[in-house]
């Protein structure tokens, strides 16, 4: 092998690196560090993405509870396939898997109307697993930029509005709006002492905690 063949192998091998260090583990998508790579070039040029959107399986801890931790992976990399070969296959936009079960969509605005055809896809997926076969739906929430704002308070405000989006059942996609912060909820847990249930619910974040006065279960004050 020539010296000029052993230098052309090493550039495929490192890019190839580069490559494997920068996609996820489960997806076809990116991982967090290409997504902190991408939120310098966010924004900054005309055909930059300018709209983030988060993604979040709904009930996935009743996955795992119910199927087990491989059936979770399972769906997370269905979920995933589906995200890179609806969005990212077509160009639309840039795709991203950070942790768990959250995905990071970044759009340029002139595909957005293109992305929300497409979320209701999202709403009944099948996730075949061994030889079970179950359903999953994904919610979206997605914030459009605005000069001078910082990319992690976008992408906090598009998490909110998937927050809200799971209110409204699965594929649903909202955008956050100043009136759909004013209105955000807040989950609330409490451990009745009388019966033991756990009580869960979500309530506007400007209602306070102890404005949940009795147990639904056995009415014991808690």
């Amino acid at each position: 092998m020539t010296l000029k063949e052993s230098l052309d192998e090493l550039k495929i091998a490192f890019a190839n690196f580069e490559v494997a260090a920068r996609s996820d583990d489960k997806t076809p998508l990116q991982n967090a560090l290409s997504l902190n790579e991408a939120k310098d070039n966010f924004a900054i040029v005309d055909e930059s993405p300018r709209i983030i959107v988060f993604g979040d399986i709904n009930r996935f801890k009743s996955v795992n509870t119910a199927h087990g931790y491989a059936a979770g992976d399972a769906a997370i990399s269905h979920v995933g396939r589906l995200i890179h070969e609806k969005v990212v296959a077509r160009e639309l936009g840039q795709a991203y898997r950070p942790s768990g079960d959250e995905f990071i969509i970044l759009l340029q605005s002139k595909y957005l109307d293109d992305f929300l055809s497409l979320t209701h896809l999202f709403s009944n997926c099948e996730v075949r697993f061994d030889t079970k076969v179950f359903y999953v739906g994904v919610s979206f929430g997605y914030a459009v930029s605005n000069e001078g704002i910082e990319f992690e308070i976008i992408k906090s405000k598009a998490e909110l509005a998937c927050k809200k989006a799971k209110t409204k059942g699965d594929g649903t996609c909202l955008e956050w709006t100043a009136e759909l912060e004013q209105t955000s909820l807040k989950s609330l847990r409490h451990t009745c002492e009388k019966c033991e249930s756990i009580i869960a619910c979500e309530v506007p974040e400007t209602l306070e905690s102890n404005k949940l006065k009795n147990c639904p279960v056995c009415g014991n004050q808690l």
